[in-house]
């Protein structure tokens, strides 16, 4: 099934489909969404230019797809489409140091002449360029975007 036809998504998702089938290739915020972009709109924001929405009411003359709760059917494509749980191996440079206690997970990489002081964490694929200093403690590249109730509990919302 190829989820970014509109169609496709909205029975996917168990929603209902209005306006006219468009494809879509990208995820944006609504404010930022374009018309080959996929977003969610809640209750009271303004509808922005997203090619599909997915919202709990249908909005005239836009391609929307109508959903109990948008963010959670958001979550639901974002972990269907774009979760990666493999990571290459992580990459330092040898003049970087990294200090007892520091932890650097998979896929990072670490620039010339970077510091990460113990009890600093780059979460994977964190991105830590030259000459850069990581103080004790500090957490880097860890989930921002928090959780959103779903019918079997609290989601992540990935980002």
């Amino acid at each position: 099934m190829n989820l970014r036809s509109s169609e496709s998504l909205a029975a996917w998702l168990g929603g209902t489909h209005h306006g006219p089938a468009k494809e879509w290739s990208s995820v944006r915020s609504n404010r930022h969404a374009g018309p080959g972009d996929l977003s969610f709109l809640v209750s009271s924001e303004v509808p922005g230019d997203a090619g599909v929405l997915l919202c709990s009411t249908p909005l005239d003359g836009r391609t929307c797809i109508t959903v109990n709760d948008p963010k959670y059917s958001l979550i639901l494509v974002l972990n269907e489409l774009f979760h990666v749980e493999q990571f290459p191996p992580s990459q330092i440079d040898p003049s970087a140091v990294v200090h007892p206690g520091a932890v650097i997970m998979e896929g990072c990489f670490v620039g010339a002449g970077t510091v990460l002081y113990p009890n600093s964490v780059l979460y994977p694929r964190t991105v830590i360029g030259s000459e850069c200093i990581i103080h004790a403690g500090a957490v880097i590249g860890a989930d921002g975007f928090g959780f959103h109730p779903g019918p079997k509990g609290p989601e992540k919302v990935p980002h």
